[in-house]
């Protein structure tokens, strides 16, 4: 499986990672794990943190949406067949972090 992931900031692609990858079974079940994905939300969440105000903070989250396409990389198809296709918007919610 092939994972493209498209990060938007303020409406613009500021930047894109393809990872393929094959499944580990784990558990009884088959298991992807892509690892732009962690290491992208592991810096930003890092750089939020850092903000000095809530309304810095919700300007970077109302402003960041994440695409996903995920397709099967199977060399009998002519072109990659997209199998899953995610988009993510972000928000504060009210909960607390302790």
């Amino acid at each position: 499986v092939e994972c493209t992931t498209s990060i938007y900031s303020f409406g613009a692609k500021v930047l894109e990672a393809k990872e393929v990858k094959q499944a580990a079974f784990i558990e009884g079940q088959y298991v992807y794990q892509f690892e732009f994905v962690n290491q992208f939300f592991g810096a930003f969440l890092s750089g939020i943190r850092g903000l000095a105000t809530w309304e810095e903070v919700d300007i970077a989250l109302n402003n960041l949406s994440v695409v996903q396409v995920f397709e099967d990389m199977d060399t009998r198809f002519e072109k990659p067949t997209p199998l899953l296709v995610m988009a993510f918007d972000f928000e504060r919610g009210g909960g607390e972090v302790e």
